[in-house]
């Protein structure tokens, strides 16, 4: 009888020993794959916060995008390449200016954050004695547009390789590509950003359509977002340099 308690203890004790490893392996499988499915819903939300914040990103620049190509398109229609020639230069962009400064103002008007649009006929194929353009600026969003002075631009300058500050320029003339500049504060204040993209007449980088936006829209969208308690969205460019972090 005494044996037979014991061996009852013994079966009791090792029952109970395997229900707690048991339970235990199955609480601790079942918290090791809810902490699983945890981190695959967090990994889950940050990337489609960030696609649905690069989406939104994309759409404007987008439209940016649109905004030069009819730009380009407009120069390559009215342009022939017999008026790609710098005696007439001068006449050519007054006269381009005459018939289309119109549209060029409306279509800078589509885009609240645009600043500036213009077309600067390429200084190599018209000349260097001064800078052919049509272009329209604005201060900011509730100004409206105004003619742009050539002036302001030098010739020599805008085809000098070796001047960073005229990369907007150059650079798509060279790379046949649109080019975004770095971010530049503007007389007014404005944090800006030139985007150019090259205008071709049979072969021919005959102009450099551009226009400069207000980059505050990019801090605005970026700074409005809050992830989890602590943490926030950043931009950064192709060389992985900042171009918003709060």
């Amino acid at each position: 009888m005494i044996r037979f308690n014991r061996l009852n203890h013994r079966i009791l004790g090792v029952v109970l020993t395997l229900l707690l490893l048991s339970v235990g392996g199955i609480a601790y499988f079942a918290m090791s794959i809810s902490n699983n499915c945890i981190l695959r819903l967090l990994n889950d939300y940050e990337i489609t916060m960030a696609g649905a914040l690069a989406n939104d990103l994309d759409a404007t620049f987008n439209r940016f995008e649109g905004v030069l190509k009819a730009l380009s398109s407009l120069m390559s229609s009215k342009v022939t390449p017999d008026m790609i020639n710098p005696d007439i230069a001068d006449v050519i962009a007054r006269q381009f200016a005459g018939q289309n400064g119109k549209f060029i103002s409306e279509l800078g008007t589509q885009s609240n954050e645009s600043r500036s649009l213009f077309l600067i006929f390429n200084p190599e194929l018209y000349g260097v004695k001064a800078t052919s353009m049509v272009g329209f600026q604005r201060q900011d969003a509730d100004s409206l547009f105004k003619f742009m002075d050539a002036k302001s631009f030098s010739p020599a300058d805008l085809i000098d390789r070796n001047n960073a500050s005229t990369a907007w320029f150059w650079k798509p003339i060279d790379t046949n590509a649109p080019y975004w500049s770095d971010i530049t504060v503007s007389d007014s204040g404005e944090e800006t950003v030139t985007y150019t993209m090259p205008v071709l007449i049979e072969g021919k980088m005959a102009a450099v359509a551009g226009m400069t936006f207000d980059f505050s829209f990019v801090r605005d969208m970026l700074s409005a977002v809050k992830i989890y308690d602590h943490g926030y969205p950043f931009l950064v460019n192709r060389d992985m340099r900042f171009l918003y972090h709060p």
